[in-house]
């Protein structure tokens, strides 16, 4: 009877990059293997870490029949890591975890009810709340992010108005999402060239192309927020990543140039709250003339206010 259930539910394909993830990815992984969503399989792909991570996932975890490890001999970071591991996958929806995070037990079944409830949309995605790098609780830092997800009308919006909304500011974590497979693929998926900014392209792209987006607001990631995070490291080239993102979407679909200003200065935004006041002085030399002069000034201003902001204040994300 187990079995029958199991091929009557439909399957989902998890992908999980590694780059010298030892201290962390035993969790990710184990949240992964004990969903109560039983016909999923997992495919770990270590990203040339070269410090024993992809050997010890094999060790630990090749008598599971429902993990596979891929190793890549040259990085090519998390979005081609995640790629290559789609080539090895075939099943009807993708669901992404990043090594450092881990999953609520019941993420995926509820998921999936829930998108049995949704039939025209083709991902769904989740709130999350924040852990340390010991996995403990930080209480109440993920309630900004899950704030702004609660006031979109996700249900209501589709085609360029969801390409819009995703265009301002992404409010959708990858790690929280399950997406249809084909939908993925007609999107595109990942452009690995756009460090920082690929998961951000990639829903901009996919809300183009006319796919519809569901939301459970149910705190279902554990997003793990400590300095060796990779949206915490290179921070600078994340950002330029973004930037890059921005201007791609802006030339490919016209309808999007409208909120052009308004992006910029999200951005913009984001540098000043990680203490980047000189970078954004740099930057508003450079493409200041796209913003209206008093959001030009203030920005400006505020520059210089970043530039005294002690390193604890600087937000992470």
């Amino acid at each position: 009877m187990a079995d029958e259930v199991r091929t009557a539910q439909p399957r989902v394909d998890v992908i999980l990059p590694t780059h010298r993830g030892l201290p962390w990815v035993d969790e990710a992984i184990r949240s992964v293997l004990e969903q109560t969503y039983a016909s999923l399989s997992l495919i770990v792909v270590d990203d040339a870490s070269g410090d024993g991570t992809f050997a010890h996932v094999c060790e630990r975890w090749s008598d599971d029949p429902r993990v596979t490890a891929l190793a890549l001999e040259v990085s090519q970071r998390a979005a081609g890591a995640r790629m290559q591991a789609l080539a090895a996958s075939n099943a009807e929806w993708l669901a992404f975890v990043d090594q450092d995070d881990r999953w609520h037990p019941r993420k995926l079944e509820l998921q999936l009810h829930h998108a049995a409830l949704k039939p025209r949309a083709d991902a769904v995605h989740t709130d999350c709340t924040h852990i340390d790098a010991d996995g403990a609780p930080l209480p109440g830092s993920a309630r900004r992010e899950n704030a702004a997800r609660a006031r979109i009308h996700w249900d209501a919006l589709e085609g360029e108005a969801l390409a819009r909304v995703c265009f301002r500011a992404n409010r959708i974590r990858l790690g929280s999402s399950l997406v249809r497979r084909a939908a993925f693929e007609a999107a595109g998926g990942f452009d690995p060239a756009l460090f920082g900014g690929e998961d951000w392209d990639f829903w901009v792209r996919f809300a183009s192309a006319g796919r519809r987006i569901a939301h459970l607001p149910e705190p279902l990631l554990e997003r793990r927020v400590h300095p060796q995070a990779t949206s915490t490291a290179r921070r600078a080239e994340r950002i330029e990543g973004l930037y890059r993102a921005c201007d791609l979407a802006a030339a490919r679909d016209p309808f999007l140039a409208a909120n052009l200003a308004q992006r910029l200065e999200a951005l913009l935004r984001r540098e000043l709250e990680s203490g980047g006041g000189a970078a954004v002085r740099a930057r508003l030399h450079e493409r200041g003339e796209s913003l209206a002069p008093g959001t030009r000034a203030r920005l400006w201003l505020l520059s210089f206010a970043a530039d005294l902001l002690p390193l604890g204040t600087q937000r992470q994300s």
